[in-house]
């Protein structure tokens, strides 16, 4: 469960799962699914040689993004694709046509709101003349759960694989925040 995070913070996910009640199959494959979302549901899931069938009322399938660029005359504009289906772009967001610019999941940008955004300003300065790209920019990243987790930067998996000193730093979001307490998370 979330492999891009530092054990701490998927320990605290599950925890924070466990006490709400909600279950976690892990390295778990799918074998059937039968029922209709809205009314009643059945997933037959297999773990470590073990069938379980999960009920209940909705299914929601989250399998990622792909964007939507298919028979809008791409090819006609002169504008390229990546392999991998994206708009190719260089790092200032512009395309292999002149005069021809992309943001956002559209153009291979992480698909976080706050990114297109900030996809966009760098368009809008371009255009205007300056000289914005998206080269080392410091990218968020939000778990949108309840409470949010958030962070910024290398984790600290990643800083030890890249061989990178740096200091960690943690601290008890109830410590510091009024939110937390207010929210009644206080034991995260």
């Amino acid at each position: 469960m979330l492999h891009r995070e530092d054990d701490d913070v998927t320990e605290a996910l599950a925890s924070l799962f466990q006490d709400e009640g909600l279950d976690t199959f892990l390295n778990a494959r799918i074998k059937r699914v039968s029922g209709k979302s809205g009314d009643s549901v059945a997933v037959v899931v297999e773990q470590a040689g073990k069938e379980t069938t999960l009920t209940g009322t909705h299914l929601l399938v989250a399998a990622g993004r792909t964007p939507n660029i298919e028979n809008i005359g791409l090819e006609l504009a002169g504008v390229a694709v990546t392999d991998r289906g994206y708009i190719q772009v260089n790092e200032r967001l512009e395309t292999t046509a002149p005069g021809v610019w992309a943001i956002g999941e559209v153009a291979g940008s992480p698909q976080f709101t706050h990114v297109s955004v900030d996809d966009f300003r760098v368009v809008r300065d371009n255009l205007a003349g300056g000289n914005h790209v998206t080269t080392g920019r410091q990218i968020p990243s939000t778990l949108f759960t309840d409470p949010e987790l958030a962070r910024i930067g290398l984790t600290e998996k990643e800083a030890k694989a890249q061989g990178i000193r740096y200091v960690c730093s943690r601290f008890q979001w109830n410590t510091y925040s009024g939110h937390a307490p207010s929210l009644k998370h206080v034991d995260f």
